[in-house]
């Protein structure tokens, strides 16, 4: 049977080196970043409710389905004791995951790595400090490609229309929440 090789006393700083050079190679490759930007609209006046459901509506309007909704605001809410960030650092906060097949399709033409990119997602928030503001926020896609260019598309076409529906609805009620 042969001897199976042992790692000598310098081998984990020479896989940490190793490691730091394919980092260095991978960015001078200049592979595409997952996301350039993030993209805000501010919804003022709105109600939380109102927003969350127009972006919900938005989406499904573009033929899409949301695939999940992450309760974002009520985990940091949740985890805030143990990790010791602040508790209230959103009033409300839904992360909308979806995916179109014909961008996704088109991404992945373009490059096969592409797949990080889906699902698309969308943020709906509130923030303690802002009453009657709600707002509206996702990633750009990074590049001129015309993936890219049909998911940016996408996205702005969902953020504009939810932020419209949002803004008609009937203002807020006075006073708190």
């Amino acid at each position: 049977m042969p001897e199976r090789p042992t790692l000598t006393a310098g081998a984990p700083r020479a896989l940490a080196a190793a490691g730091r050079v394919l980092v260095v190679l991978v960015a001078l490759l200049g592979l595409p970043a997952l996301a350039e930007d993030t993209r805000v609209i501010r919804v003022e006046p709105s109600r939380y409710p109102i927003a969350r459901d127009a972006l919900k509506f938005s989406i499904e309007n573009a033929g899409l389905i949301v695939s999940s909704v992450s309760a974002f605001g009520q985990m940091l809410t949740r985890t805030a004791p143990d990790l010791g960030h602040r508790a209230d650092l959103y009033r409300d906060a839904e992360v909308m995951a979806f995916c179109s097949a014909r961008v996704a399709a088109t991404l992945a033409a373009e490059a096969r790595t592409n797949i990080a990119l889906c699902p698309l997602t969308m943020t709906v928030y509130s923030l303690p400090d802002t009453p009657g503001a709600v707002f509206i926020a996702w990633r750009t896609l990074d590049g001129d490609s015309p993936g890219a260019k049909m998911g940016n598309a996408l996205l702005e076409s969902i953020g504009a229309e939810a932020a419209e529906a949002a803004e008609l609805a009937p203002p807020p009620p006075p006073g708190p929440r």
